[in-house]
């Protein structure tokens, strides 16, 4: 991990002082510059930023206070931290001017190493924030260099069309206009026709000479020109008004194929908001300079006061009780020149919270065990000049024999001194309140980029801004489109209480934020201005603030209101519009990574989705980047992405494949291969598959056209393939047959039995080729219901209802089609497929077979009752069939029940096991109970119930293959039950 140092001056006359500020900021692992005079002080300031200066109020050649006097003269170091070292008391006056040159504490020696360590590091972190933040943005501007750098090859003529800058061509000396793109005409504020001059386009540029000087330099040297800030008046306000606006431009010499000038190509972004936003920072720091200087003559004021000052003097006896004071003293007790002083006139004078307080003093000054030291401040009962009256009592008690015999002491006024300690509290914590925002600026940039998502990004912006901003209430909202309809919007409050107020609507109705919107500028209201507007529901400030994109579109509006403390000022709005231009960026961002997200996911979606196997393989070791879920079902239990396809299947190695590949990648051709024979493996399995296919293999190619993977598709068609060669054989049969029949002609009975046999192998053929017929029509049916899909997706919202009706009719029949499809051919199986018996353990298969069928049982109130069930010996494969056909029938006709009952239970009798599955649906008629087990047979239709009218054909038979027996038992609306026995397991 990197580590961030930055530099820390430590200034004292003292080598021992240095020595030991060395070692007690050593653990902070930054760079420590140390120097004994205020000169040496200086010089360094010039070579270099501190984080923070620790300043010794006394040194040898001048006074702590000069050099940090210097110091705020540079506009470099007015902002840096400066803490002042004292070893002696200091007066006040001195330490006023300490906090009007901008020392932000004075530190008393010996100092505390604890308290040093903390204050340094904090002012360390904050350095290497702003350092951070500011290589923050260097980098972001580096990357942003680098991506434009990279998309302008091959995009140049897009890029001029769309780009975010004013881009103009012009050709000869009289500067004829052959290009301007959508961006100029926008900046320029009117529509602009190729072919005609550039003054009489712009006449108004006619008055501004310098603008065509450099045009004509630029023409005839074939030096480029740099504007930076260059003003610019043009006719685009109001009614075609003249407006000052500023850009940053570059005029390029165009040349011909020969290298002769034949024009110049401009280049301008307007800067406009910019160069606006900078002169109003530096307005915002005269004016600062001009209060610092404000309070300076102020606390000089203060200074003088305070010396010309005299103090009261007061004289107590405790043993007579009598109190004597000078005039001075009565005249800061408040009473007039005449009058008797008494303790009890002294406390009645006094602010009564104060007044046990002063007590408590003098009690502890008058007690012989103490050292007898008064000193207690207080507030006089009567205020003076409208401000509280404060007062310093100071004195010593005499002691004689343990026994108080004098209490002398002086009063002074310090109500100066008590503001001017408020006025430096209030601005350390301004500037702890600044050092705060920067802080949680750096954050929210950090936290802002990091985020994913338009929501979760809108309400962080809107609590960072809140707090930032000190307000109770802050509402960010994205604008829809050009409209500047709000479309999206984050509210963040201090006080759920707010919520109920429902003025988030006000800035609406009164156009302030159309306005905002329409300017791209901040407004900023006070309680004042907003009394003015009666319909604002409470007038406790507000500003707002626009979300600008790159190109100057508006994005948004960042409101905030409510202030905590008085009204929002220039530095909070000045804090607020960073984060909006940060938020503005961070905006922009996650709308171009959703939408490019969202492309990506279409495309990769519709890829996985192929019926057909496909891969991407990217370089020259052909990588898998991608395989959609017919290629993974396909190759079986296999690790594919990010391997080299040698290596996650290597059994295809001397089948031509990858020789293929080869060719594809290097030639960059596109090959397409016919009834290729392929063998894989699919995992778990450890024999071949063999399979024929149509192999499409396109190369992809990289922005330069280079070749870096290929995109590999597998169309099969074994099946195809081998009922055509099964068709070809039989053909070939039937010839030789008839061959055979002329040849045997002489011999009847041998020719009846060799026809017999042929008949019968031909019957046998015909089955199998019914069974691989039946195959080739899913993939007619895949590819009707993957086109209906598409046509319902890209036509959908232009088709009428009836269109519609049509297109979902295609895709169900087709679904049906197949569904029928492949129960004929599980029906067929059944008949063939060999029996593996084993002990089967039906309790836990109908709960395996229930776990299967949750999502027919969602929304709907059932209850499942299933019984102590016995083990069998049977097929496992062919009872879970079972098992699934009769629970999801009891599901199905139990449907139209509110609450449906199915019932599972078993009995032994006679060594065999009998099961039934009993529900409280729909029934059947008895009558008609010898049609249920048969194939197609349905005492329900389609719209009533779903089904081909196999599933019971199924059951029927592979209970009948395990030498077992099935029946029905129910009543029309009163339920059935379904019963088939099977072997007990161990008989």
């Amino acid at each position: 991990m990197e580590t961030r140092t930055t530099s820390v001056l430590l200034v004292d006359d003292d080598p021992a002082n240095l020595a030991t500020l060395e070692a007690v900021l050593e653990p902070l692992g930054q760079r420590l510059v140390m120097v004994r005079s205020g000169r040496d002080a200086l010089r360094c300031v010039l070579e270099e930023d501190f984080a923070v200066i620790l300043l010794d109020v006394r040194l040898g050649d001048m006074s702590g206070l000069e050099v940090m006097e210097l110091l705020r003269e540079r506009e470099r170091n007015r902002r840096t931290p400066i803490l002042l070292m004292t070893a002696a008391d200091i007066e006040v006056p001195e330490l006023l001017e300490g906090y009007a040159h901008g020392a932000v504490d004075y530190l008393g020696k010996p100092l505390i190493p604890q308290m040093l360590r903390a204050k340094v590091a904090t002012f360390v972190e904050l350095q290497l924030a702003r350092e951070q933040v500011r290589r923050q943005q260097d980098a972001q501007r580096v990357l942003e260099r680098k991506q434009w750098e990279a998309e302008q090859s091959g995009r140049l003529h897009a890029l001029l069309l769309q780009a975010p800058v004013a881009v103009a061509i012009t050709r000869g000396p009289d500067f004829i206009l052959e290009f301007a793109n959508a961006f100029y005409e926008k900046v320029m504020g009117r529509a602009v026709e190729p072919g005609q001059p550039l003054l009489a386009l712009f006449p108004e540029l006619e008055a501004q000479p310098g603008l065509l000087e450099n045009l004509r330099r630029v023409l005839e040297t074939g030096e480029p020109f740099l504007g930076k800030e260059f003003p610019v008046t043009l006719n685009r306000g109001q009614g075609g008004a003249p407006e000052e606006a500023y850009f940053d431009f570059i005029y390029q010499a165009a040349r011909d194929p020969d290298g002769h000038i034949t024009g110049v190509i401009s280049i301008s972004v307007e800067v406009t908001g910019h160069v606006r936003a900078r002169r109003h920072s530096e307005r915002l720091a005269e004016e600062l300079h001009s209060r610092t200087a404000a309070l300076r003559e102020s606390e000089e004021r203060l200074r003088l006061a305070m010396e010309s000052t005299a103090l009261g003097t007061w004289d107590y006896n405790p043993l007579t009780r009598t109190l004597n004071w000078d005039a001075r003293c009565k005249e800061l007790v408040g009473v007039p020149p005449d009058t008797r002083p008494s303790l009890e006139l002294f406390y009645s004078k006094m602010f009564p919270e104060d007044r046990e307080r002063v007590a408590a003093a003098m009690q502890r000054a008058m007690d012989p065990a103490g050292g007898g030291e008064y000193d207690v401040e207080y507030r006089n009962l009567e205020p003076r000049e409208g401000a509280e009256w404060w007062c310093r009592a100071m004195g010593r008690v005499h002691f004689e024999q343990g026994r108080v015999v004098r209490f002398t002491g002086t009063v002074q006024d310090v109500s100066e001194r008590k503001r001017a300690e408020r006025e430096r509290g209030r601005l350390l914590d301004e500037a702890r309140q600044r050092a705060e925002q920067l802080r949680g600026l750096t954050e929210a940039s950090l936290a802002i980029n990091a985020v994913e998502g338009i929501p979760p990004a809108l309400s962080l912006i809107a609590e960072r801004a809140r707090v930032l901003g000190g307000a109770q209430r802050c509402m960010v909202s994205l604008t829809d489109g050009h409209e500047g309809v709000e479309s999206i919007t984050a509210l963040s409050l201090a006080d759920p209480s707010l919520a109920r107020r429902g003025d988030e609507s006000w800035s609406e109705e009164t156009g302030l934020a159309a306005q905002v919107r329409g300017s791209n500028q901040p407004l900023r209201l006070s309680r004042a201005e907003l009394r003015e507007r009666p319909p604002f529901p409470s007038p406790r400030g507000w500003l707002a603030v626009p979300l600008v994109g790159r190109d100057g579109a508006n994005l948004g509006l960042l409101q905030l209101s409510d202030k905590e403390t008085g009204d929002f000022t220039a530095e909070d709005e000045a804090i607020v519009m960073q984060l909006a231009q940060m938020a503005s960026l961070a905006v922009e961002k996650i709308r171009l990574y959703e939408l490019a997200r969202t492309q990506r996911r279409n495309l990769l979606a519709a890829l996985m989705q192929m019926p057909e196997p496909l891969a991407v393989l990217r370089g020259a070791d052909f990588r898998i980047e991608m395989a959609n879920l017919t290629f993974s079902r396909s190759v079986g239990e296999r690790p594919l992405e990010g391997r080299p396809i040698r290596e996650a299947m290597p059994e295809l190695e001397g089948q031509d494949f990858f020789e293929t590949l080869e060719r594809v990648y290097h030639q960059g051709e596109v090959v397409l291969r016919k009834e290729v024979v392929l063998r894989w493996r699919r995992l778990p399995e450890r024999f071949l598959r063999e399979g024929i296919f149509n192999l499409a293999l396109q190369p992809l190619r990289d922005g330069e056209g280079r070749v870096e993977g290929i995109i590999a598709v597998a169309f099969a068609v074994t099946d195809q393939v081998l009922s055509r060669r099964e068709v070809e054989g039989l053909a070939e049969q039937l010839r030789q047959s008839e061959q055979r029949l002329i040849t045997l002609a002489v011999d009847l009975e041998d020719r009846v039995r060799e026809r017999t046999a042929q008949l019968q192998a031909v019957n046998q053929e015909l089955e199998s080729f019914s069974y691989s017929v039946s195959h080739d029509l899913r993939a007619p049916l895949r590819h009707i219901i993957g086109f209906a899909q598409l046509l319902e997706r890209r036509a959908g919202p232009v088709l009428d209802e009836v269109s519609r009706g049509h297109l979902k009719t295609i895709t169900t029949a087709a679904r049906d089609g197949g569904t029928l499809i492949d129960d004929l051919l599980e029906f067929s199986r059944m008949g063939r497929a060999e029996l593996r018996q084993s002990r089967v353990d039906l309790g836990e298969m109908v709960r395996e077979v229930l776990r299967g069928l949750e999502p027919d049982m969602k929304g709907r109130s059932l209850e499942w009752r299933v019984g102590e069930l016995p083990a069998v010996k049977a097929d496992p494969v062919l009872v879970r069939q079972v098992l699934r056909n009769l629970l999801a029938n009891a599901l199905k006709y139990t449907r139209p029940r509110a609450h449906a009952t199915i019932e599972v239970g078993a009995r032994e009798v006679q060594g065999e096991v009998e099961v039934w599955v009993r529900d409280n649906g729909v029934g059947f008629d008895m009558r008609y109970a010898d049609k249920l087990f048969g194939v197609f047979q349905r005492l329900h239709t389609v719209e009533q119930f779903e089904g081909t009218g196999i599933g019971l054909a199924n059951v029927r038979r592979i209970i009948s293959r395990h030498g077992g027996r099935t029946w029905a038992e129910g009543a029309v609306d009163q339920g059935a039950t379904f019963h088939f026995t099977l072997p007990r397991a161990g008989s």
